[in-house]
């Protein structure tokens, strides 16, 4: 009996090694993942963060919402936690399944694993505390940092092992900086967010910080980050760098060009929750891109 099921398991199961499936679950969870931010973002934009009163069910008698709009907002936000953790899920058992056996694999979706679980607290601490601002601050931010380690992820899939790391020239030591920036413009950003009109829910405490100096804060990163982006794609075209980075660069400047001007936009009109949504998805997807450009120039 035990043979048997054992004999099915393995035809349900992609072949041991396959590559292509692990990183194929691997971009579902990444692309999954930005559209978790997404409908984050927009449960506060929205006013939906109490809209499901408890956790994990939605009501004190019902795990569904009961079909007000803060309700269906905050319950479809859920419902993408959810999806995500399934993907997580296959994840972790296609890098333990893959042969040969890839240790960095296994640690990297364990990582995953543990950061997903994380991030399912924090969402529930989130609403037990009512929208405390540094617990939806966290859970913004490590769910940015899932983005990172499943770019890490999708790329360390695809080198075989030993993953190949080349010396730590100076576009590399340029990527190290530019990530280091970046995570602390999504820092500041999280404050400005805690600090802001948007809540999530009316009458919510915020963060006792003069938003205006933590806004002009976060612009000053911002800006030198865009200065540092700017002169990496310049200093980048003048030396040999794999093709991959350097299609990867030009996403970078073009989405932080962007991102600069939607941040403006939205502090001179008032930041309107369709600037701000834009502005947060804009933040996920540029941490993609860098860690997957800084990773193009650190592989042999």
């Amino acid at each position: 009996m035990i043979g048997r099921s054992t004999a099915i398991a393995e035809r349900l199961m992609p072949p041991r090694g396959s590559v292509r499936t692990l990183r194929r679950a691997v971009a579902a969870t990444l692309v999954a993942l930005v559209a978790l931010v997404g409908t984050g973002g927009w449960v506060r934009l929205s006013d939906s963060g109490l809209g499901c009163t408890t956790w994990p069910r939605c009501f004190a008698d019902d795990f569904v919402a009961r079909g007000t709009y803060h309700s269906l907002v905050e319950f479809i936000n859920r419902c993408v936690i959810i999806a995500v953790g399934g993907l997580v899920v296959a994840t972790f058992a296609l890098a333990v399944w893959h042969r040969p056996r890839r240790t960095d694999l296994v640690w990297c979706a364990a990582g995953l694993a543990v950061g997903y679980v994380a991030e399912a607290v924090l969402g529930g601490l989130s609403v037990l505390r009512g929208l405390a601002p540094v617990v939806v601050a966290v859970h913004m931010a490590v769910a940015l940092v899932l983005v990172a380690i499943t770019v890490i992820l999708y790329h360390r899939a695809a080198a075989r092992a030993p993953y190949p790391v080349t010396p730590g020239g100076p576009q590399v030591r340029l990527g190290r900086l530019m990530l280091a920036v970046l995570g602390i413009a999504i820092i500041v950003g999280t404050v400005v967010t805690g600090s802001g009109p948007h809540a999530g829910q009316p009458g919510t405490p915020r963060l006792p910080l003069p938003r205006p100096a933590v806004t002009e804060l976060h612009a000053v990163i911002g800006i030198f980050l865009l200065g540092l982006i700017v002169s990496g794609y310049f200093f980048l075209r003048a030396g040999h760098v794999p093709d991959g980075a350097r299609r990867g660069y030009r996403w970078i400047v073009t989405l932080m060009l962007a991102q600069t001007g939607v941040g403006y936009l939205q502090y001179f009109t008032g930041l309107p929750a369709d600037l701000v949504e834009l502005h947060m998805l804009g933040a996920a997807v540029l941490v993609a891109l860098l860690v997957h450009t800084y990773l193009a120039l650190t592989t042999a």
